[in-house]
């Protein structure tokens, strides 16, 4: 009876987490990262440059800024401004409250979806503009002071100020909304140039896309990234050279990339930035690249790069291990500050999400597993970082002990037998191609031996690895059948099972003595560095099983 007559209450809860002195010596050095809780930062004293989501603008006493989780948050302190102070309060967002008085009582106060006006807030990272900062700083300082908590009349107290402190913010926020945004209208035309920087720059076109005066659009883009537009194009297509000169792309196309039509006037202004031409650049960087490796650590190696990091299941592939010394672990789940600890000048990721998470850390190339063959790869990656000599130093090095191996297997497999590459878990049999790992490119491209039918006509250069019934194995298997077993979760008995039946038995590679069991630790990787050594293992066993 009593819950039916409460009248339902929404509250927002602003609730204080931490603060942070901004005079702290972890300050006094520029640095990245990425943002996992909402933040307001306060300056008092100094002067810098701060960066949220790659927007720049100057860090002076009397600013504010919110942060969002999810924000790139990147400080640089000016070399003059020893003296820099403020405050750095992290706190969380609750909306309370429920559809009905009952809902609400039984929920405890739980958090529940967020209003749009709280979605607004939530989600904010920038400048505060219009906030009165002598009110904002009476409320900081006064939270600073009491930061250590004393008895329950100050923790109370603590929490109501800063109740205090965002209702200032949330109400710029609506005052901000009440007329035209202009400084989020600019900022839209910012992040289109982020993208669109091999465009010719048109202030005036500028200022109409963003439906602002040019005078507006002129002081507020200053404002924001601390540069006019000229010079921030400028510095937008320089930062793009700089990446594209890290590959094999002649410098007329990395001019024409970054919408510069003339290479030489390039080049002059180019150097005039960077202080080297680009060439000179392109050495530099180079001959000593951070590279973190989230995929294609063998092939890296293979061209006689160290990356600075990579993840933790390539630093365990079986023939790696002597190589990775000094190379970074970096555990999954991998976060984006740990990648930024590593100050990459370049990431390889093996996925879009990857991509997505790492591109705004360091210039990222995404070359995932298994979308082509090993050398294919190979040849790739040696355009993208200069080492296109080295590439093809190691394919003929590995096209000459092919040939050697070719050569001595001659004669003792047939022309028309065909091999196969089956692996076994628990709940799949799976056939392998050539370009997922399990040492298939070595058998069909390497040592040219030919694959079953369907196997060359469905896998092979199409897809990594099919999966197929047990029924079905005599079309897959072949007249040679390399066999691994993922003994995890009942693989192993699975196998064994397969094995007694009387489909196994009937394989003309059991029947005739041709099923070659490898070590799936070893087999797993596909990279150059593993192919080498896994030629040699793959062919001893065809020679010594088939000898006369």
């Amino acid at each position: 009876m009593l819950q039916s007559t409460v009248v339902p209450f929404r509250s927002v809860v602003f609730e204080l987490i931490g603060i942070a002195d901004l005079g702290g010596d972890e300050y006094r050095r520029p640095f990245r990262q990425a943002i996992d809780s909402h933040m307001l930062l306060v300056v008092t004293e100094g002067e810098g440059r701060i960066g949220i989501d790659g927007v720049r603008s100057r860090l002076t006493k009397g600013r504010s800024y919110g942060l969002a989780p999810g924000s790139l948050l990147e400080l640089e302190i000016g070399a003059a401004s020893a003296s820099l102070r403020g405050y750095l309060f992290v706190y969380s967002i609750r909306e309370t409250g429920a559809a009905s008085a009952a809902e609400s009582l039984s929920a405890d106060s739980a958090s529940i979806a967020a209003t749009p006006d709280t979605a607004d807030i939530a989600s904010f990272s920038g400048e505060l503009e219009s906030v009165p900062f002598v009110r904002l700083l009476d409320c900081a300082q006064a939270l600073h002071a009491g930061r250590n908590g004393g008895d329950m009349r100050q923790r109370i107290r603590n929490q109501a100020r800063f109740q205090e402190m965002m209702l200032l913010v949330v109400e710029h926020m609506h005052e901000a909304g009440d007329g035209p945004d202009v400084r989020r209208a600019v900022e839209r035309i910012i992040s289109r140039m982020q993208r669109s920087y091999q465009e010719e720059l048109d202030v005036e076109k500028l200022a109409r896309e963003a439906n602002v005066s040019k005078r507006q659009f002129t002081y507020w883009f200053k404002k924001i990234t601390g540069r006019n537009a000229t010079d921030y194009l400028s510095d937008l297509r320089i930062n793009r050279a700089k990446q594209l000169l890290l590959t094999d792309c002649r410098l007329q196309d990395v001019a024409l990339a970054i919408g510069y039509k003339d290479e030489f006037y390039f080049s002059r202004r180019f150097k005039q930035l960077v202080g080297l031409s680009p060439s000179e650049y392109a050495r530099e960087r180079r001959s000593n690249l951070r590279i973190f490796a989230s995929e294609c650590l063998g092939h890296l190696l293979a061209l006689g790069i160290k990356p600075v990091g990579a993840k933790t299941h390539l630093l365990q592939q079986y023939f790696l291990r002597d190589l990775v010394p000094g190379i970074t672990d970096v555990a999954h789940p991998i976060s984006q500050n740990q990648v930024l600890e590593l100050a990459p000048d370049l990431i390889i990721a093996g996925n879009e999400r990857e991509y997505e998470r790492f591109s705004p850390i360091a210039p990222t190339a995404m070359h995932p597993y298994g979308t082509r063959t090993a050398f294919d790869q190979l040849r790739a990656l040696g355009g993208l970082v200069g080492r296109q000599r080295e590439a093809e130093s190691w394919i003929s090095r590995f096209e000459e002990k092919a040939e050697l191996w070719r050569k001595r297997l001659s004669g003792v497999i047939g022309r028309h037998e065909t091999v196969a590459v089956v692996e076994i878990w628990a709940h799949h049999i799976f056939v392998f191609g050539n370009q997922w790992g399990r040492g298939g490119y070595n058998l069909y491209n390497a040592l040219r031996l030919s694959p079953p039918a369907r196997v060359g006509r469905e896998i092979i250069d199409k897809h990594k690895y099919k999966s197929v019934a047990v029924e079905d194995l005599p079309q897959y298997a072949g007249d040679h059948l390399f066999l691994l077993v993922y003994e995890a979760n009942g693989g192993g008995e699975r196998a064994e099972a397969i094995r007694r039946g009387e489909i196994w038995r009937a394989l003309p590679a059991v029947r005739g003595n041709r099923v070659y069991e490898l070590d799936l630790e070893q087999f797993l990787a596909g990279d150059p560095i593993s192919l080498d050594m896994q030629l040699d293992i793959q062919a001893n066993l065809l020679l010594e099983r088939n000898a006369t």
